[in-house]
């Protein structure tokens, strides 16, 4: 007869685990659980998993913290474990701040080819992009290397690109496709050929793809409980850290919490809440993002177990959010707490007045529209020399280096002409000839005014013009025309908005708006109740959506009458005609 003997689980050897230990059969012994997790001080622990560590509310358990980047010396790198295929594509943003002589590598996989590789190649403002795939190398060229800009690299069997974030210039070389034996792992930072080839600089993001399918995604990281840097992998979940010598350094912290098994217990963050709690190791805590209403602006731990509600005239209708939103101008009447829409914020019209809409339904108010270039609106109106011109605007790309035209018509201009720092202000109103001055950061976005005599940008006159006449022309929005209809000079701009007063009465009132029922995108005028649209098939880009108009208690006017009234933020009150027999006496308040 044959006896099997079957393991006879030591349940004595369990219970002699006390305090932060647990049993593991395997051994015969007791082993201390993870740090931090010393929670669980219950005899007979038999697992792992049944330790546990304790947060204090407004703390929860992450392992991981997002960083903006991580930055190599030049002796670092990670191994992503992956090997390429002919299938494989890579995608990084990187920023390398110094130049070193000779060669360095983004980053690749080398088996007798660099398959698949980057590396830049240079010193100070010159430098080669070495892309390879296979057995094929290109060399990707730039002539003027910007140190403080991000660049986004991309590679695969067919393309290799590089495009600068700032100024959007791309730089791309056809690549043909060949097959390869499989190579060594992908490294970052690092190219492993016979004599390794080091990056120094500055990595953002990476991703890895296989047959269009992401096999790494991975995002600069800080682990909590040792501070130790590295690269984590949202796919497989895992945290690569530094595979060469010395220690990478890192950026500033993001607002993004990496959730892991670790054992340190991490403030929630501004946005978020949450009570006390016990977590068991292999498990996360949990956080919670303020609801709509609330809001979280601290992080100081213990005292964060729930949010704080909007009070006032203020509202949030997002959720995480560390500031509640002001209600609009006048409209503070409603002061209830957890106001959770701007359309809840209220104001007051007395007797006699009412609010009145200024855009139609069939339109959607936005914050702004905006031009990426060939794009441009004739108002039809002819300027003449008691107008005066107001402009909301935020230039978004400054780095062409032409003009760039955001009214014109008349001998009547505003223009930028040169490149970042170097841009400089063109203006005239009535005259053939420019008046310039120079240009700041300061003055990217605001609103500017030009009228008969001066130029201000933000409440700042910074020109005084000379007028000799006006011309024929009509105003031109966001460019140039030229015979025909040429678009000249476009720029890359945002405008909120533009208002045209002649001797203190308004005469056009441009606002931006969407069209319902096709969405187009255009400038509507409140004052004719024209819409304006891009002079050829282009569509201007919509801002977010302002479902609600700013509105003001407006006297009833001759003939009508209105009780005192409460009107939420996108809405409309009414007044009524005054019915045969009747009359005012008067208008305004208490008509």
């Amino acid at each position: 007869m044959c006896l099997i003997f079957l393991p006879i689980f030591n349940a004595h050897a369990a219970n002699n685990c006390t305090g932060a230990t647990y049993y593991d059969s395997t051994t015969d012994t007791c082993l201390n659980c993870p740090t931090g997790y010393d929670y669980n001080t219950t005899a007979g622990k038999t697992d792992i998993t049944e330790c546990q560590i304790h947060c204090n509310a407004g703390t929860w358990n992450a392992e991981y913290r997002q960083l903006e980047y991580i930055e190599s010396t030049g002796t670092q790198y990670i191994d992503t474990g992956y090997i390429p295929n002919q299938d494989s594509a890579m995608i990084l943003r990187i920023l390398a701040p110094v130049l070193t002589a000779g060669a360095f590598s983004f980053g690749g996989a080398y088996n007798g080819a660099w398959t698949p590789g980057f590396g830049l190649y240079g010193q100070n403002t010159k430098y080669k992009m070495d892309a390879d795939y296979g057995n094929q190398d290109v060399v990707i060229t730039e002539t003027a290397y910007d140190a403080n800009v991000i660049y986004n690299i991309s590679l695969n069997k067919n393309v290799a690109t590089v495009i600068n974030e700032s100024t959007y210039a791309r730089y791309s070389k056809t690549l043909n496709a060949e097959t390869f034996t499989a190579p060594h792992t992908i490294e970052l930072f690092r190219l492993n050929i016979a004599t390794p080839r080091y990056g120094k600089f500055r990595l953002y993001s990476a991703q890895i793809y296989d047959n269009g399918t992401v096999v790494r995604n991975m995002v600069p990281a800080r682990r909590n409980s040792d501070n130790v840097l590295g690269m984590y992998d949202t796919v497989t979940r895992q945290f690569f850290t530094n595979s060469g010598t010395g220690s990478f350094t890192g950026g500033p912290d993001t607002a993004t919490f990496i959730i892991g098994n670790g054992g340190i217990c991490v403030d929630v963050g501004v946005g978020y809440y949450a009570p006390a709690s016990t977590t068991n190791y292999g498990s996360a805590g949990t956080r919670t993002a303020c609801p709509a209403g609330t809001y979280n602006n601290t992080t100081n731990g213990t005292s964060l177990s729930s949010c704080l509600s909007c009070s006032g005239a203020t509202y949030n209708d997002e959720t995480a959010q560390a500031s509640c939103k002001s209600c609009l101008a006048g409209y503070d009447y409603n002061t209830t707490s957890g106001k959770t829409s701007v359309s809840q914020c209220q104001k007051q019209c007395a007797g006699g007045t009412y609010v009145e809409k200024s855009v139609p339904v069939e339109y959607d108010r936005l914050e702004y529209i905006e031009s990426t270039g060939v794009r441009c609106i004739n108002t039809g109106y002819v300027l003449d020399e008691n107008d005066e011109v107001e402009v909301d605007y935020t230039w978004t790309n400054l780095s062409n280096a032409s003009d760039k035209v955001i009214i014109d018509g008349g001998n009547v201009t505003i223009n930028l002409f040169g490149t970042g720092n170097n841009q400089r202000w063109y203006a005239k109103f009535g005259h053939t000839s420019y008046a310039n001055t120079g240009w700041n950061e300061s003055q990217a976005s605001g609103t500017f005014t030009l009228k008969k005599g001066s130029f201000s940008v933000n409440g700042t006159k910074l020109l005084s013009l000379t007028f000799t006449s006006m011309g024929s022309a009509t105003m031109k929005i966001f460019c140039r025309l030229a015979s025909g209809n040429e678009i000249r000079y476009p720029i890359y701009a945002q405008i909120g908005g533009v208002r045209i007063t002649n001797n203190g009465t308004m005469v056009h009132n441009y606002v931006p708006v969407r069209r319902s029922s096709d969405a187009i995108v255009g400038l509507y005028d409140i004052v004719s109740g024209v819409f304006l649209t891009n002079v050829n098939a282009n569509n201007f880009i919509a801002g977010p959506a302002r479902n609600w108009e700013l509105g003001s208690c407006t006297d009833v006017g001759t003939g009508y009458w209105a009780a005192a009234s409460i009107v939420n933020a996108g809405s409309t009150s009414t007044r009524t005609a005054c019915p045969a027999g009747t009359f005012t006496v008067g208008y305004g308040h208490g008509a």
